[in-house]
């Protein structure tokens, strides 16, 4: 399979547009989460909103996203609806998805998930999630902002890293892996929605999260179990989700 510098939210959007998923595509916006609660169409099951650069790129809380590499990073939100309002656990089933996703199309790389919503590589961050969610009378949707270091990492942010660097491809990457690894993405996303408006999390998403977790480096200590409800169950602590 030929190798090729890509650009990564353009390829994004023809592999959208080859599955016949709605996307909307722009060179630059402010952040592709604001966009997307703004002009997210009600009558669509699933939207993506990409973008090649974003000005105030959101993180969690207070924090930003920085870009400084065009077409170089995934930039991108993804809109579900559900059909119920989704439930607290959903923040760790979008995590482990994200993680499995990875996992499955890299299995050779040192992959792992850090609590509430970073994808590491090794002891370095890869990527991020930022979930929110809004209810308009009986129609309830989720936000997925996922942004991933594919390409390049963020200048000046040294616990951070890239995919190729950790393949060892330089800034190269094949449009037949990335197509695999969204196509991986979307199913893991479908499936963890299809739990989210449940109270209680299930044994296999409680146990696959354990390794997820437990595989990264700087952990607060050994995880012994998720609960149910999704808290980080330690030796001498249980941490909420929530939480972190």
């Amino acid at each position: 399979m030929d190798e090729q510098l890509i650009n990564v939210g353009k390829s994004t959007k023809l592999w959208a547009q080859a599955n016949e998923i709605p996307c909307q595509f722009l060179e630059e916006c402010k952040s592709t989460s604001d966009w997307a609660k703004e002009a997210y169409q009600i009558h669509h099951e699933l939207e993506i909103f990409i973008s090649n650069h974003q000005t105030h790129g959101r993180g969690r809380g207070n924090n930003e996203w920085i870009d400084n590499n065009k077409g170089k990073n995934l930039l991108s939100t993804w809109c579900f609806q559900v059909s119920q309002p989704p439930q607290p656990i959903t923040s760790p089933l979008i995590g482990l998805a994200v993680y499995g996703a990875a996992r499955t199309t890299w299995p050779s790389l040192d992959w792992s998930l850090k609590a509430p919503n970073d994808l590491y590589l090794g002891d370095k961050k890869a990527a991020g999630i930022l979930l929110e969610s809004v209810s308009r009378g009986s129609m309830h949707q989720v936000f997925i902002g996922f942004g991933m270091n594919v390409l390049a990492q963020p200048e000046n942010i040294p616990h951070s890293t890239f995919l190729t660097s950790e393949l060892g491809t330089g800034n190269d990457i094949s449009t037949f892996k990335w197509d695999e690894f969204l196509s991986q993405l979307i199913g893991h996303f479908n499936h963890a929605l299809n739990m989210c408006t449940k109270s209680l999390l299930s044994e296999e998403a409680r146990e696959g999260l354990v390794r997820a977790l437990n595989r990264n480096p700087i952990r607060p200590g050994l995880i012994l179990e998720i609960s149910p409800e999704g808290d980080l169950v330690l030796e001498k602590e249980t941490i909420p989700w929530q939480t972190l």
